[in-house]
């Protein structure tokens, strides 16, 4: 039950912490390749979700599409032209974090 809550959202702080950092002049590149495997989670993880009967699969499918949105989020920050140009990424990444707690709690008690 504590896993969607909890461990599902440390790979988006992972990717954040380590995989961005480590790998900035990189991500730059390919980003823009990279956030469309995560619209397309956004997409059919709900269409996957309305196949279900199973009110926990159901859930789970959400939540799959609940971190499309959050690394959709990271990616399309770092991958955008516009942070070179003075977006505030400090708010943008609160945005994203904010999401990871809604969820998790929700998730969580949805279990």
């Amino acid at each position: 039950m504590v896993l969607t809550g909890v461990l599902s959202k440390m790979d988006v702080y992972g990717f954040r912490r380590f995989f961005l950092l480590l790998f900035t002049k990189k991500v730059k590149v390919i980003g823009p390749e990279l956030i469309v495997p995560f619209v397309c989670q956004i997409v059919f993880a709900p269409l996957a979700a309305w196949a279900q009967r199973d009110l926990k699969r159901m859930i789970a499918y959400l939540s799959i599409n609940h971190l499309g949105y959050c690394m959709l989020g990271i990616f399309a920050l770092t991958a955008s032209p516009v942070v070179a140009a003075g977006i505030d990424t400090h708010a943008a990444l609160s945005g994203v974090f904010m999401q990871i707690l809604n969820h998790g709690i929700t998730a969580a008690t949805l279990f």
